[in-house]
């Protein structure tokens, strides 16, 4: 079995970061990346009917751009890769996750859309390695 590796990407702006980050390792032990974009699941009771297909269709939208933003980063790896999109709670999700493909380690970006307490969250929470990469024009610092 390949090894696989679990790259987080919850923000258009952390995908060049992280599969950057990630796929050339992933090349190099001849595995396979597994890119996961977590959304929060939509409330349907906190808006009338017509602002769920509403929100519906901007989740759909959101995962169909990370996706495509992943083909365009990844066009230059030999390894496989697939795209997963799932909802739920971002740590519980990315954790679940990497429990069911066996990942060897889970990457996230901490941009302008992974706050450091999800960082920090999936760090704690996570039993097996986790790499927080740097998001450029991430102005909070460390």
């Amino acid at each position: 079995m390949r090894p696989r590796v679990v790259s987080a990407v919850i923000g258009e702006d952390e995908v060049q970061a992280v599969l950057g980050f990630t796929a050339p390792i992933v090349d190099a032990v001849a595995g396979e990346l597994i890119v996961v974009h977590v959304a929060r699941p939509f409330v349907p009771y906190l808006g009338p009917a017509s602002a769920w297909g509403a929100a519906l269709a901007a989740g759909a939208e959101a995962a169909d751009a990370l996706h495509l933003e992943a083909e365009l980063v990844l066009a230059g790896f030999d390894a496989p890769w697939q795209f997963m999109a799932r909802a739920g709670d971002p740590v519980t999700e990315l954790l679940a996750a990497a429990d069911e493909v066996d990942a060897l380690f889970i990457a996230l970006g901490r941009g302008t859309r992974t706050s450091a307490a999800l960082c920090d969250a999936l760090v704690r929470r996570a039993r097996r390695p986790v790499v927080v990469v740097p998001v450029p024009g991430d102005s909070r610092g460390s």
